[in-house]
C-alpha cells in the first residue's frame, strides 16, 4: 500500500488542482491531549510530557492519546535498558513515534491548525501599513 500524504501537503503541492476529483477533507480532531494516565510511572509521565512539549503546537489531540501512551511506555523501557530492548520492540517504538510525526518524513505529512493571529499585533500592523 502506498504511503498516504497529508491533505495539507497535497494541497500545498497543487495536487488537487491537477486531480480535483481526489480532493478530500481530513476529519477534524478536537480535545486537548491532556495529562499522562494516572497509572503511569514517573519516568513514563516525564516522557509523555517531553513528547508533547517537543511536538509541533496544535498537532496532538485527544484522539492521539493511545499512540502517545504506547510511544511513552516503549521509550521509557528503551531508555531504562537499551541493551535488552529487542528488535521487535524497537520497531514498535519507531512506528509509534512515526505515527506521532516524530521523524522528518512523517513530520512533513502533518497538518497543524494555523495559529490565531492577534489583530492588535504591532508587527503585523507595521507590515500591513508599510510592507
Amino acid at each position: 500500500m502506498a504511503n498516504r500524504k497529508a491533505t495539507a501537503v497535497i494541497e500545498a503541492n497543487g495536487g488537487f488542482k491537477k486531480n480535483p476529483q481526489r480532493k478530500r477533507v481530513d476529519p477534524p480532531c478536537t480535545g486537548e491531549i491532556g495529562a499522562a494516565p494516572d497509572y503511569f510511572a514517573e519516568n513514563e509521565q516525564v516522557i509523555w510530557q517531553e513528547l508533547i512539549n517537543t511536538s509541533p503546537q496544535g498537532v496532538l489531540k485527544a484522539s492521539d492519546r493511545s499512540a502517545l501512551e504506547i510511544a511513552s511506555t516503549l521509550l521509557a523501557d528503551y531508555r531504562k535498558d537499551r541493551a535488552s530492548f529487542n528488535p521487535a520492540r524497537l520497531t514498535a517504538l519507531q512506528k509509534a513515534l512515526a505515527s506521532l510525526g516524530r521523524t522528518p518524513v512523517d513530520r512533513s505529512r502533518l497538518a497543524a491548525p494555523e495559529p490565531v493571529k492577534d489583530p492588535n499585533d504591532p508587527w503585523a500592523k507595521l507590515i500591513r501599513d508599510y510592507g
